[in-house]
Parts: C-alpha cells; structure tokens; sequence
C-alpha cells in the first residue's frame, strides 16, 4: 500500500498536476451538482487504477491517496499528468 498525503498543499492549485487533470477532467465530463456526486464520481475513476480517495476531515477536501502499489500510483500519475 503507498499512500500519497495532501497536507501540504493549501489549495487546489498547489496540489500537482495530475491531481489536477484527474480531478478536472473526471468532473467535467458530466458536472455533478454536490459535494456527495463530485465525490462519487472521483472515488469511482480513482478505484480504476487501484486507488482510493482518504477524506478524514471534510468532504469537500482531500486527505490523501492510496494505491494498491507503487506501480498502481505510478500509472495513475504518469497518464494524469499526460491527460492534461
């Protein structure tokens, strides 16, 4: 299991890129209304590639990321940052 901790970014647009594509790209395909689609829709593209979404605080906020593997992780990165 690798984990990925989002503590360290403030906000969206410190977070890396291939979050960002990830998170834009899987939300705009079909704009959800609230926080629990936005939510859905992310933990479903996520668990895709053998990942997981940690959101311990709020839901509208990113704790961190889990994958099976480092090689899960490394996929979901390297075509995420591509995508964009």
């Amino acid at each position: 299991m690798i984990r990925i901790d989002f503590a360290e970014y403030s906000t969206f647009n410190k977070c890396p890129i291939w979050w960002q594509n990830f998170v834009l790209g899987t939300l705009n395909k079909s704009p959800p209304v609230t926080w629990a689609e936005k939510n859905r829709l992310l933990d479903d593209a996520i668990a895709k590639y053998n990942g997981a979404i940690i959101d311990d605080s709020h839901p509208e906020d990113v704790d961190a990321l889990e994958f099976e593997t480092e090689d899960d992780f490394n996929a979901f990165r390297l075509i995420w940052t591509i995508h964009g």
